[in-house]
């Protein structure tokens, strides 16, 4: 080897050396997803800002991780990093990943179970136990995420968790037990259960005499089952008056996919409502843009299940984007929703969510069988809204005070009310259809002014596929993908041979 060889290999390795100590100091990366999945947002900046004192995160791994839970660790991981290159000393980040009794013996410590799941290996199906779990320390505060692979949005998940352990206090929500809604309430326990983690969710019930404790700042009244007393109303009325929240998610008519029948309910607030120029109509809502439901059929002694569209059960997928609350929300499914008109109020009256173009109205006598047949003239309505916002200076049902309220009785006030045409959707059995947990998530947590929360919510990887109707059209493209790339290789592969042998003759 020459002397220059030597040079040139010595300087080659500095600048390598340099490059790499200045890339560790200096860490940078572009994010091209549309919602910057790969990259931890201002809102997590600000929580990790926030942090009194060091976060510890142990992650707990088995070796040889199998596919596609390998990539969701690794995308888990990665977002871990962020957090820590960000945060610098304020994070101290671990994992546990060594021999099987190493990884058993922590998971235990920690709380986290093991995983059985698929793995092909020897070219057969096999079934392994794994742990991927973490565990996040701070102060004297634990938390554990039993199962990376269970998280859907990883940032929203771990600056929620983390937000909670760096405050004192959680702020109050109410659920509210009014109009014999007690059976509804048990059936709310997978709201709860996820508003849990980030307020603290009490039922309150509404007692005669009393009104709604000023500590909440958010109400929610859920599918009342029979009409409201008139102190359960005026109790409503003023925690409304009084500046607070208040969500109404409320169902004017019943109906029985079994029967076919549907029927209206007096739920005493229609008066309120209409005296503020909001009218809850008893016309059922049905839309092309349906929800698909099993239905059993007798074919000669045996039953068949086929899923077919039930347009009594809207799939509503057109949204005001202007609102923060309904930012990554595509779809969300209702359950016998009802027209509700509006006219000329002095209150902000802001529809958010939208039946498709067509769309139509059932009256009395309601026909809602689920062998019913349509034809494309039932289908004239557009854009009908489905969920509302109203803020302003509300006004009061009541002539009078009641008796029990004369010293609290108010004329109006302002406050700020959520209306939906329809409680079910929000209940164990409907909450999981479409984003319908998202859209309530995200409301209560822009009531409750968290808009930071909201904004992680919807950090997830869209796919935006290529729809292409003419098959010839997809046929083309299909083989272009396939056979473009390789040709390219091939041409690039001739021009270099090409110029090689022009060098070596000159």
């Amino acid at each position: 080897m020459t002397k220059r060889q030597i040079i040139n290999l010595i300087s080659v390795l500095v600048i390598v050396i340099f490059a790499n100590l200045i890339a560790a100091r200096y860490y940078y990366k572009i994010d091209l997803t549309e919602n910057k999945v790969y990259s931890i947002s201002n809102a997590t900046k600000k929580t990790l800002q926030n942090l009194k004192y060091p976060l510890h995160i142990k992650v707990i791994l088995s070796n040889d991780i199998p596919s596609p839970y390998n990539n969701i660790v690794r995308f888990f991981l990665d977002i871990l990093e962020e957090y820590k290159s960000f945060a610098k000393d304020k994070i101290k980040l671990e994992i546990i990943q060594g021999s099987s009794i190493e990884t058993e013996k922590a998971a235990k410590l920690y709380g986290i179970p093991p995983v059985q799941v698929n793995a092909i290996e020897s070219d057969s199906l096999q079934i392994k136990t794994i742990y991927m779990g973490a565990v996040i320390i701070y102060g004297d505060k634990t938390e554990t995420i039993p199962v990376i692979a269970n998280i859907k949005v990883p940032e929203y998940e771990l600056t929620s968790l983390i937000k909670r352990m760096n405050t004192d206090k959680k702020r109050v929500i109410a659920v509210l037990d009014a109009g014999k809604s007690s059976t509804g309430i048990n059936t709310l326990r997978s709201l709860t259960q996820v508003l849990s983690k980030n307020y603290d969710v009490q039922t309150v019930k509404i007692e005669k005499g009393k009104l709604i404790d000023k500590k909440f700042d958010t109400a929610l009244l859920i599918s009342p089952i029979e009409k409201l007393k008139p102190f359960e109303k005026y109790a409503l009325e003023e925690f409304l008056f009084s500046g607070k929240n208040l969500i109404m998610a409320i169902d004017k008519v019943d109906g029985d996919i079994q029967s076919g029948y549907a029927f209206k309910k007096d739920l005493g607030i229609e008066n309120f409502l209409e005296k503020n120029g909001i009218k809850l109509t008893d016309k059922l809502i049905f839309d092309a843009n349906a929800t698909l439901i099993n239905v059993s059929r007798n074919a000669g002694g045996f039953y068949i299940t086929t899923a077919m569209k039930y347009p009594f059960f809207p799939e509503i997928i057109d949204f005001d984007r202007n609102e923060l609350f309904t930012k990554g929300v595509t779809s969300v499914n209702m359950i016998y929703p009802t027209l509700i008109e509006t006219d000329n109020s002095s209150l902000t009256i802001k529809p958010f969510m939208f039946t498709s173009e067509h769309a139509g109205l059932e009256s009395e006598p309601y026909n809602v069988a689920i062998d019913r047949e349509y034809s494309e003239s039932d289908f004239t309505k557009k854009r009908i809204p489905v969920g509302f916002i109203i803020e302003g200076k509300f006004k009061t049902d009541f002539k009078n005070p009641l008796e029990e309220y004369k010293d609290t009785f108010k004329k109006e006030g302002n406050g700020r009310l959520v209306l939906i045409p329809d409680g079910e959707m929000f209940k164990d059995d409907y909450i999981s259809s479409g984003d319908n947990l998202k859209l309530i998530s995200n409301i209560i947590d822009y009531l409750m002014s968290d808009n930071e929360l909201v904004e992680l919510r919807s950090k997830v990887v869209k796919y935006h596929p290529i729809s292409l109707k003419d098959p010839k059209t997809a046929l083309y493209l299909k083989y272009f993908i396939l056979l473009f790339p390789p040709i390219m290789v091939i041409f690039i592969g001739f021009i270099i041979i090409k110029f090689s042998k022009r060098r070596v003759r000159l």
